[in-house]
């Protein structure tokens, strides 16, 4: 049901792959019959560099009959 992609640069990606599948997987499962894919995107905007609401999350799911739905969030931490 999930696809996650973390970017290259971030720091801990299998822990944050794991984290990332154990919430979307907590949080979808009243509707997990009717979801035929979620894809998960997160990646460090700013690279090497900090700064305010560098990470971002991305993330689509596709429900039975229905068209796919997107949200973004830019924050200071993945979590």
């Amino acid at each position: 049901m999930q696809i996650i992609d973390t970017g290259h640069n971030i720091e801990g990606r299998e822990a944050l792959s794991a984290h990332i599948r154990e919430v979307v997987t907590h949080a979808l499962a009243h509707e997990a019959a009717h979801i035929t894919r979620v894809e998960v995107h997160a990646s460090d905007e700013n690279g090497p560099k900090s700064g305010p609401d560098a990470m971002r999350c991305a993330m689509q799911a596709r429900l039975e009959h229905h068209q796919p739905l997107d949200v973004t969030c830019d924050a200071a931490s993945l979590h």
